[in-house]
């Protein structure tokens, strides 16, 4: 099985797959089988090539969301649940709304076109 398919298994079983600062943890350790921690074993390479890929997705997206919160001069509460929110989301889905955050944040900072023109046209 590739890294890609034990994660994806691995997640789908209800196990949390984390990057940690000493590698990698799998929670619960009591409902994994023997299957489980040898396969781990045999990828522990590219699973945390794959944890440290969605730990830069996610944190370019928490960076894109406090951006655009900046722009838009939300309250902290606002910021901290879209951060929540998003936080749940598969790895795919997060960057789409990093490019969607991104974007909000572009278009929030920009000033606002003045009309340089008189009220009759001239």
């Amino acid at each position: 099985m590739s890294a890609d398919g034990l994660i994806d298994d691995l997640r789908t079983g209800g196990f949390r797959v984390q990057l940690t600062a000493d590698g990698l943890t799998v929670s619960p350790r009591s409902a994994l089988t023997d299957g489980h921690r040898s396969a781990i074993r045999a990828n522990r390479d590219a699973l945390l090539s794959i944890l440290r890929r969605e730990a830069k997705v996610t944190e370019g997206l928490f960076a894109a969301i406090n951006r655009c919160c900046d722009a838009r001069g939300d309250e902290e509460a606002n910021r901290a649940a879209l951060v929540e929110e998003c936080s749940a989301l598969p790895t795919a889905d997060q960057a789409a709304w990093r490019a969607y955050f991104e974007g909000q944040a572009e278009a929030w900072a920009r000033p606002e076109k003045v009309s340089r023109g008189s009220a009759d046209g001239s």
